[in-house]
């Protein structure tokens, strides 16, 4: 019987070392993830929709000392798409995994939308990262045929917000994130076949910029619907990441990872 899992080293099983790693979306989750796992051996594309995005993020990694790739891509343009996921390809000679954390989450409550918003919101968070899913798909099948030992990983970022709905996140960033959990499945079931893992990483509230300007009550509200009385520290969201694109997660796929703090258990939030 074949051994699907080559060591049972921790060091070696949980490794990312030498994986070339595509990274959508330079924002606080995939700034954090995109350092480290540069910082522990990976070979890391982070890409950004804007070019002051690019510089400003090399900037920082370049002050910490972190060597990574950093690229322009609209994730919305399918063309544009296609053609930096084949040049990645060409440079590095395949990608091993891909973090889709690109995305917007407008404020307001859940009933506060107009039909512009609705649209935009689909746009990046659900057809933006079908259209990448679907372009590194395609490469890693290429690359499979002739690596039959390769493992590709996929991850998309989704949220709790597409698990647990609350009055006060806006219906289309519910929707779009439920979504997501949807097509990750659609594509695990696809592209088993190819030793390619989809799955879900599902965040509850994290102290990134985006939460800036938002009131102390929100703050505290928030705090008390998880378990252990705070939200998430972006940090604290590496360590699933790197499970579910090493070796280890070989034999998870199709899978929602919550990392909640214990929100799920908790009450719905009121604000």
């Amino acid at each position: 019987m074949k051994n699907h899992i080559k060591t049972l080293k921790i060091e070696e099983l949980f490794s990312i070392k030498d994986k070339i790693v595509l990274i959508t979306g330079g924002g606080g989750l995939g700034l954090k993830l995109a350092e480290a796992y540069a910082v522990n051996g990976a070979k890391v594309i982070l890409t950004h929709s804007t070019v002051k995005k690019i510089a400003q993020t090399k900037e920082i990694m370049q002050k910490k000392g972190v060597s990574l790739d950093v690229i322009a891509m609209d994730q919305t343009k399918k063309e544009e798409v296609d053609e930096t996921v084949a040049a990645i390809a060409e440079k590095y000679g395949h990608i091993d995994a891909l973090i889709n954390t690109a995305g917007i989450a407008p404020w307001g409550d859940t009933d506060d939308f107009d039909t512009k918003l609705l649209h935009d919101i689909m746009e990046v968070n659900v057809i933006g990262t079908v259209y990448v899913d679907e372009a590194v798909g395609r490469s890693m099948i290429a690359w499979q045929k002739e690596h039959s030992d390769f493992n590709g990983k996929i991850v998309n970022v989704g949220s709790m917000a597409g698990v647990v709905c609350h009055s006060y996140t806006s219906m289309p960033y519910q929707a779009s994130k439920a979504a997501v959990h949807s097509l990750t499945r659609s594509f695990a079931t696809c592209w088993a076949k190819y030793n390619i893992n989809v799955n879900t990483l599902s965040p509850t509230w994290m102290m990134t910029p985006m939460l800036d300007g938002s009131e102390q009550e929100y703050y505290d509200a928030v705090n008390r619907v998880h378990a252990f009385g705070r939200m998430a520290d972006v940090d604290e969201m590496v360590g699933a990441a790197i499970y579910l694109t090493s070796d280890a997660s070989n034999y998870v796929t199709g899978h929602q990872l919550l990392v909640d703090g214990g929100f799920s258990c908790m009450k719905p939030l009121e604000y």
